[in-house]
């Protein structure tokens, strides 16, 4: 399935209703932004609930904007709704609509994961302990120790592929393979395919 920015046209009439009528509700109840990106979510496990792969484009249902006070509690935080979702491939979702590496405990069967031309942060984790594959191009950082935090967190980890990773977003800095490597070394003993296209640094 692909997901992009306000497109629910998969869902059908019934559940597309559905969708405007919780999401309208609780913007009136004074719900944040962050709440309403976390409802949407939950309803669409809810209204496809033997979901096996999806994919997240440029969309805003990742966003982890500061959530605004509101009239209510949050949501309380339970496991993903998508628990039969074995592949997610999230691509184009650049810095101030990263990706949390916490916000992946919404897929906790995850076999598979693509992280193409994406921003990554690692402040906050969770444990992809199914994941088998893991493909990161054309990625940025915040810092060289959060592709570490990244491995750390699949220990189970098989087949990786990495490609060009950035540090930092206005000044990008190449992660060299220096520093893969050695990530790759202390994080991922059971890593049985590898495959590596880094551009060069001059200090490697």
């Amino acid at each position: 399935m692909g997901l992009s920015r306000k497109n629910f046209d998969c869902l059908g009439s019934k559940n597309q209703s559905f969708f405007k009528r919780r999401v309208q509700s609780s913007y009136q109840k004074g719900w944040s932004h962050a709440e309403i990106v976390r409802l949407q979510f939950v309803l669409l496990g809810e209204v496809l609930p033997n979901l096996e792969s999806m994919t997240i484009m440029g969309c805003d249902l990742v966003r982890s904007r500061r959530p605004v006070p509101s009239q209510r509690n949050p949501p309380k935080s339970r496991e993903g709704p998508f628990t039969k979702v074995h592949t997610l491939l999230i691509h184009d979702i650049r810095e101030e609509e990263h990706v949390s590496l916490a916000q992946l405990h919404l897929f906790p069967g995850l076999l598979r994961l693509s992280l193409r031309s994406t921003h990554l942060r690692t402040s906050t984790t969770c444990s992809l302990k199914h994941l088998r594959k893991l493909t990161i191009h054309d990625c940025s950082l915040d810092s060289n120790s959060d592709f570490t935090k990244l491995l750390q967190a699949c220990p189970r980890l098989a087949d990786l592929s990495v490609g060009d990773i950035f540090i930092g977003v206005s000044d990008r800095q190449a992660l060299g393979i220096n520093r893969v490597g050695n990530a790759i070394r202390e994080s991922s003993p059971e890593i049985r395919q590898l495959r590596v296209d880094l551009k060069p640094r001059k200090d490697d």
